[in-house]
C-alpha cells in the first residue's frame, strides 16, 4: 500500500515525467526487490532522447504498474537469475521490452490470476500493443509499444 501511493504520488509529480525518469523508477523498484532474490537487474536505452520524451500522467501511472507487474511475476514464478529492461525510441512510438531467463510458460496455461489480465488491461488503457512472449524453458519476454505525438516532446532543453 505504501508503495502504491508512493507510485501515486510520483506519477502526478510534473518535474518526473520523461521516459527517463519513469526508468530510473522502474530501475530502482527493481533493484528493491530483486536484490534479496539475487536476480541481477539489466536496464539498457537511449538516455539522450529518452529525457526529451514526457508521459502523461495516466500513461505513467499505467506504465509503471505493468512493469512493476512483470517484474513481480518473474521473481515469483520464472526462477530467473537476470530480467532486462530495454527502452527504445523507434520512430514515432517507445519499445519497451522486459525480458527474463526463467523457466517460462505456456500463456495459453495461465490460471485467473490477476497479473497477467491486469498488464493487458492497463496496456489497453493507454492505447499500447502488447505482446507476451515465453516458452517453457527458454524464459518470458513482454513488448509493450506505446505511440508517440510531438505533443509528448520537449523542446525546452534547459
Amino acid at each position: 500500500l505504501k508503495n502504491s501511493a508512493r507510485d501515486l504520488i510520483w506519477s502526478i509529480n510534473p518535474v518526473e515525467d520523461s521516459v527517463y525518469d519513469l526508468a530510473l523508477r522502474v530501475k530502482d523498484f527493481a533493484e528493491e526487490i530483486l536484490e534479496p532474490a539475487d536476480i541481477k537487474f539489466n536496464l539498457i536505452m537511449d538516455d539522450n532522447s529518452l529525457k526529451y520524451i514526457d508521459l502523461p500522467v495516466n500513461v505513467k501511472r499505467n506504465l509503471i504498474f505493468i512493469f512493476k507487474e512483470a517484474i513481480n511475476n518473474s521473481v515469483k514464478y520464472s526462477g530467473s537469475k537476470n530480467i532486462t529492461f530495454k527502452i527504445k525510441l523507434e520512430g514515432n512510438h517507445l519499445n519497451f521490452k522486459i525480458s527474463d531467463d526463467g523457466v517460462g510458460f505456456n500463456p495459453g496455461e495461465i490460471n485467473s490470476g490477476y497479473g497477467i489480465k491486469n498488464i493487458k488491461e492497463r496496456a489497453s488503457t493507454i492505447n499500447s500493443k502488447i505482446n507476451i512472449n515465453s516458452i517453457s524453458g527458454k524464459g518470458t519476454e513482454i513488448t509493450l509499444i506505446y505511440y508517440i505525438s510531438s505533443d509528448n516532446l520537449i523542446y525546452n532543453l534547459n
